[in-house]
């Protein structure tokens, strides 16, 4: 799990220093109401076999995400997103839940991604019409609507061993995203954000009805 995310900060930090911090001209203050963002992070996800929360024992995955901003207002941004997570359960589960899940047709493991992509305005704490003109730090939040598509490999305990499938599940969800950046040059911020991508399914780890809610990504990325 560790060389990949070796890997993708590789990347990242490439593309973070791509950026020539030079002298300001005039340039620099004609409108940029474009942006993309490109990130990489941790992320889990909240599922019925996914691990014991209250403990905060669970698998961390990577996750890396790019978007699309176009500034609507001095306040409000639009954000299109794609995102990418990796998925797994870990081996949480002991052998007693896996028989009663099994004999219910319920996964006690799986492992596998999550593609999403969704739409959304994002608000700042610090409205500003140039980006010359922005704060050297700013907060922002939004929600918005998006679908998601999970390929996965799971197993279910059943006939005295284990059974292995691959399964695809495609859902709706509801993306809430907060975060702040820091803008160390005219054309280029860096910040940090997380999300929270209530699904409208309960089978994207292959089980159901065991815990409080639907499945629940949670990636977190620092992008520039």
């Amino acid at each position: 799990m560790w060389t990949k995310f070796v890997y993708i900060g590789l990347v990242f930090l490439i593309f973070s220093c791509c950026p020539a911090i030079a002298q300001y001209s005039q340039n620099d203050w004609a409108p940029r109401d474009h942006q993309i963002h490109f990130g990489i992070g941790p992320s889990f996800m909240y599922a019925d076999n996914g691990g014991v929360y209250g403990k905060f024992d669970f698998s961390i995955d990577p996750a890396f995400s790019l978007a699309y901003v176009k500034k609507i207002t001095p306040g409000m941004k639009l954000r299109a997103s794609t995102d990418f997570q990796f998925l797994s359960s870990g081996n949480y589960t002991g052998q007693e839940k896996a028989i009663e899940w099994g004999e219910e047709g319920h996964a006690y493991s799986f492992s596998g991604n999550a593609i999403f992509l969704d739409i959304m305005p994002e608000f700042y704490l610090y409205p500003y019409a140039r980006h010359m003109e922005r704060k050297r730090f700013n907060f922002f939040g939004g929600l918005g609507i998006g679908f998601m598509h999970v390929s996965r490999e799971q197993t279910v305990y059943q006939g005295g061993g284990d059974q292995i499938t691959e399964e695809k599940k495609g859902s709706f969800y509801i993306p809430l995203r907060g975060g702040g950046f820091y803008a160390p040059a005219p054309n280029w911020d860096l910040g940090v954000e997380g999300s929270i991508l209530t699904s409208f399914s309960d089978q994207l780890d292959g089980n159901s009805g065991h815990n409080r809610a639907n499945d629940i990504p949670f990636p977190s990325t620092i992008y520039g």
